[in-house]
């Protein structure tokens, strides 16, 4: 599958998503990764690039300020 074209606004809420899944702890990081990608249509390669990119831009400070 194609990645889908994301905006930052969109990327910041897969990662939320993922944060909070993991956060419940329904799941290992490899399920949380798999329902987040199949909650927004995305493969899973494209939730850990997001994963990725979230941390390496402090996104988790959001998260915490967000939730």
């Amino acid at each position: 599958m194609r990645a889908k074209r994301l905006t930052i606004k969109e990327r910041k809420e897969i990662f939320h998503a993922l944060v909070l899944l993991q956060d419940e702890g329904v799941g290992s990081t490899a399920e949380t990764i798999q329902q987040t990608a199949k909650r927004f249509k995305i493969d899973d390669s494209q939730v850990e690039q997001i994963v990725e990119e979230g941390i390496d831009k402090d996104w988790l400070d959001e998260v915490v300020t967000a939730a």
